[in-house]
């Protein structure tokens, strides 16, 4: 199965009126007890400060986490007047205004940077073809157009998966890389191809972690580039520095 998505035309989406936001969470099983009270924090902020955006809570168990995140986009376009679907996923913290700082962009999908769970940790955002991570800086702006991220925290307005025919997620495999890649990597090649951009918040992405056998942040990521830069300072740029290149030690 290849990594590449299909052809998808979207030139423009209309512009939502208000916001009606549907929270989409792929789980299996338990959930963390920090990624719970986050939700919950969330849930409360927004109908105290914004009662107006009507908020929908969607979660859809299961192993196939492309099946669910299919599943959970039917449920929510069931609703005609669902604009937004944002994406949490269960192993992830964020804070209680995430959705109302992601609305503020108006842009058709955005995105947040955060580490892998696993050493060595990695950012999960590719901002090019060749796969460059892109690492914290103070020198970053507010958006970035990435090629790829995690969708642990996403928002995307509803009316993309109206406009362009399922499937918007899959599992592909790549001859060169000989490895899979996931269905966030395929949904951001399908974003591509409709002519849309993922554009990653820089400031929200410092303020979330990944959850696995502690919080990871983007500083985690950092001290593995520092690290890697020690042994091999010829990689002075991190926008030169890929997974592979990390992972080979190489």
């Amino acid at each position: 199965m290849s990594t590449d998505a299909p052809e998808a035309v979207v030139t423009t989406l209309p512009a939502p009126t208000v916001p009606s936001v549907a929270i989409a969470i792929p789980a299996n099983g338990l959930v963390p007890m920090a990624f719970a009270r986050d939700l919950a924090l969330l849930m409360t902020y927004m109908s105290i400060n914004y009662p107006e955006i009507r908020i929908r809570l969607l979660i859809c168990e299961g192993t196939l986490v492309h099946e669910a995140r299919h599943k959970l986009v039917r449920a929510a376009l069931a609703n005609e007047d669902v604009t937004h679907i944002l994406w949490i996923d269960s192993d992830m913290r964020f804070p209680k205004d995430c959705i109302i700082r992601m609305l503020n962009h108006q842009k058709p999908i955005v995105a947040t940077n955060y580490s892998t769970r696993k050493e060595p940790h990695i950012p999960t955002a590719g901002i090019n073809h060749d796969d460059d991570l892109l690492f914290d800086s103070t020198e970053l702006e507010p958006l970035v157009r990435v090629e790829r991220c995690g969708m642990g925290l996403m928002l995307v307005e509803a009316n993309f998966f109206r406009a362009v025919q399922a499937p918007w997620f899959a599992v592909g495999f790549s001859p060169a890389a000989d490895g899979y890649s996931g269905e966030d990597v395929y949904f951001c090649q399908l974003v591509a191809r409709a002519g849309l951009d993922v554009v990653v918040d820089t400031q929200l992405s410092r303020e979330i972690s990944h959850i696995g056998s502690a919080e990871f942040q983007l500083d985690h990521c950092e001290i593995t580039r520092q690290a890697f830069l020690l042994k091999h300072p010829e990689y002075l740029s991190p926008s030169k520095i890929s997974p592979k290149i990390i992972l080979n030690g190489t």
